[in-house]
């Protein structure tokens, strides 16, 4: 098991590598509302669970994807001054600070862990949005190694598994997969799709 944590934990460190590679070559414009707010969210996570159920190894994949989230958004921000800000995008970050207020006054960890998980999709909106509309500026190797990561991390949670627990790296499946597949998948599909259109015309 610790083995698996500790390919999830490197696949978890190089996730970030190859988004801000893309970011620091204009290739990518990340939307720092979503990244900040992700550090910010799953920061909150891992003290809530450590403090409630005292700290765990299957955390340290939830840390670092915390520390990931907080390097990508200071980057883009501070260092290559590459980063999207939609006015638009403000009501998901109000949206989610309701949900991290209600989040930090509830004690039951099954209403704040699902109100965490709510408000961290609300700030994913704006990069969801942007990955659907135009796959080239998210595209990034970043997506399917973090999914791989989570994928290895709730294989490890299987051995002892509890919901509560599960939840985080569950969701963070399906975003990841989705990222993966808009991309990447969606992409591909296009560009077939514009073939065979090529194709019909040509023999036209």
């Amino acid at each position: 098991m610790n083995i698996i944590l500790v390919v999830a934990a490197v696949l978890m460190m190089g996730s970030p590598l190859s988004y801000l590679y893309k970011v620091s070559k204009k290739q990518l414009t990340p939307s720092i509302l979503s990244w900040y707010g992700w550090a910010v969210l799953i920061g909150i996570s891992v003290v809530s669970q450590a403090i409630a159920g005292g700290w765990s190894s299957n955390l340290i994949t939830v840390l670092l994807s915390s520390i990931s989230c907080f390097v990508i958004a200071f980057c883009a921000n501070y260092v290559f001054k590459n980063f999207s800000v939609n006015r638009k995008d403000l009501i998901y970050v109000y949206c989610g600070s309701a949900c991290v207020l209600i989040y930090i006054l509830f004690s039951n960890q099954w209403v704040t862990t699902a109100l965490a998980i709510i408000a961290d999709f609300l700030l994913a909106l704006p990069t969801l949005k942007m990955a659907y509309k135009n796959p080239k500026k998210e595209k990034s190797f970043s997506w399917p190694l973090a999914l791989a990561a989570w994928a290895l991390t709730i294989s490890v949670l299987f051995y002892n598994f509890s919901w509560i627990n599960a939840l985080w790296p569950l969701y963070l499946i399906l975003f990841n997969g989705t990222m993966t597949y808009f991309t990447f998948c969606r992409q591909t599909n296009n560009k077939a799709i514009m073939e065979t259109a090529n194709v019909s015309f040509d023999n036209k």
